[in-house]
């Protein structure tokens, strides 16, 4: 079991590893102007085409370091002068501390490797952003972890030596921007279905190390879902989850069309699952949608089809995915 780092010497080596990995990742530096609740301050940050990132001690509260993570959708105007905003805060407490959304955990039972994590406590000054709405929302790794004198269940974004460190960095952060972009468009997670009876039968399924299931299946999984959700966005849809759909779209009534399945295999107990779960969950007047790999067997889509499943299959490298038959399965009405 992963527990929570309270240890200051031990917090203090992983943060300047962490902040070292990030920097050596990031491809460019600035100074910018970063703005919060309350007032703004200027760093140092590091960036890439997609991300930026800093890190120093918390000038207000002298008890954590002082991590702000945010997007880059435009790296020319993100180099323009002006404020940048922070999408979430990766900050570590110098001690016990469950009010910071960030967490340092070790696995005792693999040679003391030290892991990423965040309690979900994701702001925004806006009602329906928060921890009990984005735990329902999110989809990725989590893990029940010893709290000290107590078990929680916290997001793991990623093993700290991970040859994948900034790449998980950037999915968690997308998540929390898809989240909070969701809640803008009038979502309530909060409303969603508890997540607890999803997540212990997640927890169940560990076929590898922890640190390989979070650099590629859920990871691979979790990918799909954010692009196939911003690629629904795109073309106008009202996009939402929940913990046991992975997708589906709404009328402007709140009335359910279309549910999404994501496998991120074509192998036949994944295509079983993907059965299984769109039947469970569509009434019998949504448009049931499995989205699986391009080298799904011709036999295995003949099969869903015949159930009345439609199927997209998607292809890429986790960063850039491609989508096949999604807008005519989108446009084609319901018989």
């Amino acid at each position: 079991m992963l527990q929570v780092i309270t240890d200051r010497k031990t917090i203090d080596r992983a943060q300047g590893e962490f902040v070292r990995l990030m920097q050596k990742a990031l491809t460019y530096k600035k100074i910018k102007t970063i703005g919060f609740h309350g007032g703004q301050r200027e760093e140092e940050v590091y960036y890439n085409d997609s991300l930026w990132f800093t890190s120093s001690t918390d000038l207000e509260n002298e008890n954590r370091y002082w991590t702000p993570i945010g997007v880059v959708w435009n790296k020319d105007a993100f180099e323009r002068p002006g404020l940048v905003d922070i999408r979430v805060e990766l900050n570590f407490p110098f001690s016990l501390n469950r009010n910071a959304g960030g967490v340092l955990l070790e696995d005792a039972d693999n040679d003391g490797d030290i892991y990423i994590g965040h309690r979900g406590k994701v702001g925004g000054g806006r009602k329906g952003i928060g921890k009990t709405a984005f735990m329902s929302f999110y989809k990725g790794p989590t893990q029940i972890v010893l709290d000290v004198d107590r078990e929680t269940e916290v997001i793991v974004i990623s093993e700290l030596k991970s040859e994948n460190l900034l790449r998980n960095i950037g999915e968690f952060v997308k998540s929390v921007e898809i989240f909070k972009n969701a809640v803008v468009n009038g979502y309530d997670f909060e409303k969603a279905e508890s997540p607890k009876e999803f997540r212990k039968e997640q927890e169940k399924r560990r076929p590898y190390s922890l640190s390989a299931q979070i650099d590629s299946e859920v990871w691979w999984h979790g990918r799909v879902v954010n692009r196939l959700f911003e690629k629904l966005q795109t073309m106008g849809k009202m996009v939402t989850k929940t913990p046991s759909i992975d997708l589906m779209l709404v009328d402007s009534k709140g009335r359910m069309t279309h549910i999404f399945e994501v496998k991120s295999g074509s192998d036949s107990q994944s295509v079983y699952t993907a059965i299984g779960q769109l039947m469970y969950h569509a009434e019998p007047t949504v448009k049931q949608i499995a989205v699986l790999p391009s080298d799904i067997s011709g036999a295995r889509l003949e099969k869903l089809n015949e159930l009345g499943i439609h199927v997209v299959t998607f292809e890429g490298d986790g960063v850039e995915i491609c989508f096949r038959g999604l807008e005519g399965i989108i446009k084609k009405r319901k018989s």
